[in-house]
């Protein structure tokens, strides 16, 4: 094996230089900027319960759809039965209407 592949069981030696002397040096420790609280007003306040509980209700519908479907399709498969497959059309059946020209 070549010395230049080897590696130290301590150090970086196949490399230049050390990876994370490479990476330390091109990123910079970012400034995060302090947190500023601010005092809802009380209709504020109710909005925002209000919001979270539609929110909750909206999850909660679409959870219990979920597991609807979930069952419904469980019984299919249950009773073994194939979802029925019927030829599309975007006409009507019989004759098509007949077009006079203008």
């Amino acid at each position: 094996m070549p010395t230049s592949y080897r590696r130290d069981r301590h150090s970086c030696i196949g490399v230049a230089r050390p990876l994370v002397w490479e990476s330390m040096e091109e990123s910079g420790q970012e400034r995060i900027p302090p947190v500023r609280v601010v005092e809802l007003t009380t209709p504020e306040f109710i909005w925002e319960v209000v919001r979270g509980i539609g929110v909750t209700i909206g999850l909660l519908i679409l959870w219990a759809l979920e597991v609807v479907r979930n069952v419904w399709f469980k019984m299919l498969d249950f009773l073994n039965l194939k979802p029925a497959h019927k030829r599309a059309s975007a006409f009507p059946p019989g004759e098509p209407p007949r077009r006079n020209a203008a």
